[in-house]
């Protein structure tokens, strides 16, 4: 069921696409950062600042020399340690110029010519615009095919700086046939976390962006990113969990396949988890799974998510994350029959009544509210009459007076359907419910006027039939 709230979490996943990542600093050996210093002196003078001794060391990247050019890369590097002077690197066709290096077969020199240049990409997409022009994405699909498991390693690191620049690099990628290229490698045995942490990585940024990749070409990737769910590093889990998730936003027919080929149980499971780039992405993907049909809601329950999600309400305690909580809870009670009695077993609805309490995030106190009128529409008497005990009823009054027409109106809703249930309205007009309602018909908006004056009509007769009761009690126990 899609329902008002989800247009609030279109943006967690699009914010994640743009992250390329820069390799982390190595600290060079005393022999290297000798070296270093040697040729440093050797190529500019030592009052020469920064800047300027990129202009110099340009012409040294021509060499042949392969020990030499390794050196040089490495001083590239350090120099542009400092992101200010990339811009400058660029503006002196400093990828250009690196571009030319891709036909050595040398390994060092190899790896670190990728390292350089995807610390350029991770703060420059003219950089990419300029790879992408001198076509070296297809340089480096060759270099995939070495064996070398650190020369993959920092070519996947390259490409996926790239792919995540845009969609249409990513669509340049797909089309390139990087997919099949990434199974193969994950399809080999003993295969390094560190290289699995860098293919999830790039296989998330393939998943992304809008539009969306056609279904067909990174479907593939599904089952590789089910498994990386089962490892301790919390990056490669995070990647996983935000790829899947980009997979669940789309037509049915792909989160069906997606919902039946994960194990949702796992998924699930990391709805409590301490690390908020885990959780969040977790929580939804199953409001994704939730808001299809009665199939998907099913399958979502067989994965014990009810209980992890009655868990992560009694502990969570962001209200960002308990907005995602209670839309999943909203999600899943929009479409199943015959589970409040679960919902008020698990202390669900306890809670959820709660957060409307406590928490001061009105967006969460709205979410928690639309979750309950999910429940109240399809339960029974007998629930409702529970659900009220926990304090339903003073709740809702409490929060008529919001000046959000769409949290008024979920208001309003909960109200005409428990207000004919067991005489509430006796209890609703001694917590000063009819006075709330009054208030509403000032709203200046009609169908909030009719709803108000009919809530009214139904308390006034409830009321009267109630006080008239109490006199003829009266009457006959004197």
């Amino acid at each position: 069921m899609e329902d008002y709230s989800s247009a609030l979490r279109k943006s967690h996943k699009e914010s994640q696409f743009k992250a390329k990542r820069v390799c982390p600093l190595i600290s060079y050996s005393v022999d290297t950062t000798q070296k270093l210093t040697e040729v440093n002196t050797l190529i500019t003078p030592p009052e020469i600042p920064l800047n300027t001794k990129l202009t110099y060391i340009l012409k040294e990247l021509q060499t042949s020399d392969y020990q030499y050019l390794k050196n040089i890369l490495l001083l590239i590097r350090r120099i542009l340690s400092k992101a200010e002077l990339i811009e400058q690197a660029i503006k002196l066709n400093y990828v250009i110029y690196l571009s030319k290096i891709f036909d050595c077969e040398d390994k060092e020199v190899l790896i670190n010519l990728m390292w350089l240049l995807t610390n350029i990409t991770a703060e420059s997409s003219e950089a990419i615009r300029q790879i992408r022009e001198l076509k070296v994405q297809y340089k480096l699909l060759e270099i995939l095919n070495k064996e070398d498991e650190e020369i993959k390693e920092q070519c996947i690191w390259l490409i996926a700086n790239i792919t995540a620049d845009s969609v249409e690099a990513r669509n340049e990628m797909l089309e390139d046939n990087i997919a099949e290229k990434l199974c193969y490698i994950l399809s080999l045995k003993g295969v390094k976390e560190r290289l699995l942490k860098v293919i999830c990585w790039e296989i998330s940024n393939l998943c992304k962006g809008k539009p969306p990749p056609e279904f067909e070409k990174v479907k593939k990737f599904v089952v590789h990113l089910s498994n990386f769910l089962y490892y301790e590093d919390e990056q490669l889990v995070s990647d996983a969990l935000w790829a899947l998730l980009s997979l669940t936003d789309r037509e049915r027919t792909a989160v069906k396949y997606i919902a039946h080929s994960i194990n949702l149980k796992q998924v699930s499971s990391f709805i409590t988890h301490k690390n908020q780039l885990i959780k969040k992405p977790a929580l939804i993907i199953l409001g994704n799974i939730t808001i299809g049909d009665k199939e998907d809601v099913e399958t979502a329950l067989n994965s014990d998510c009810l209980t992890q999600l009655a868990k992560a309400l009694r502990i969570e305690k962001y209200s960002e994350l308990l907005v995602d909580i209670c839309w999943v809870i909203s999600s899943i009670a929009a479409d199943i029959e015959n589970h409040n009695d679960l919902f008020i077993s698990l202390g669900i609805t306890e809670n959820l009544i709660s957060l409307t309490r406590t928490i001061h995030s009105k967006s969460v106190k709205k979410e928690a509210f639309f979750a309950l009128k999910n429940m109240i529409k399809i339960a029974t008497n007998e629930q409702v009459t529970l659900i009220l005990k926990q304090g339903l009823l003073s709740a809702v009054i409490d929060w008529l007076e919001v000046s959000d027409p769409d949290f008024v109106s979920i208001l309003l809703d909960i109200l005409d359907a428990v207000i004919d249930i067991n005489n509430n309205a006796l209890e609703f007009e001694l917590l000063g419910g009819k006075a709330k309602l009054e208030y509403i018909q000032l709203h200046g908006n009609i169908a909030f006027y009719k709803r108000s004056l009919s809530l009214l009509k139904k308390c006034y007769e409830q009321t009267e039939c109630a006080h008239n009761k109490m006199e003829l009690d009266e009457l006959i126990s004197n």
